[in-house]
């Protein structure tokens, strides 16, 4: 079994790192930061990808009567609960489902998005999945 480290306890040690040496440490204490607290933090990151797709339905529904929007958003946060209910017992299988979802919403809604150059909803969805896919795909390398 893994031993997992709280991302708080690397917080506080680049806290330090920032008060004991000045601003010159800070900008890498802080880049180091942001990449402990997303390599940790993936299933926090899951279940507000979660909530994101769910409201995004919902809001396609109501505002333009997409039930195709109800649909897809619905089943796409089915899809990643499931994930973030399987991460803390099986990271390989959850990472991986969570990946081919990802993706194939970052195919789609990117796509979508190129077509049109509206930001909301496929360029917010699209870069979204782009960073659940790097977050997932880094469960995946960071558990084989």
């Amino acid at each position: 079994m893994m031993m997992r480290i709280k991302a708080t306890d690397w917080t506080w040690a680049l806290f330090r790192l920032c008060v004991v040496h000045g601003p010159p440490l800070c900008s890498l204490a802080n880049c180091i930061l942001v990449l402990l607290h997303f390599c940790f933090l993936t299933e926090y990151l899951s279940f507000c990808c979660i909530n994101s797709m769910i409201v995004g339905g919902v809001m396609g529904y109501v505002k333009g009567g997409s039930q195709m929007s109800l649909v897809a958003g619905g089943t796409s946060a089915l899809v990643l609960y499931h994930v973030y209910s399987q991460l803390p017992e099986r990271p390989v299988y959850a990472s991986s489902l969570g990946l081919g979802t990802s993706v194939t919403l970052l195919a789609v809604m990117g796509s979508r998005f190129m077509r049109s150059g509206k930001l909301f909803p496929a360029g917010v969805v699209s870069l979204v999945s782009l960073v659940m896919a790097g977050g997932y795909l880094h469960g995946i390398l960071g558990s084989a």
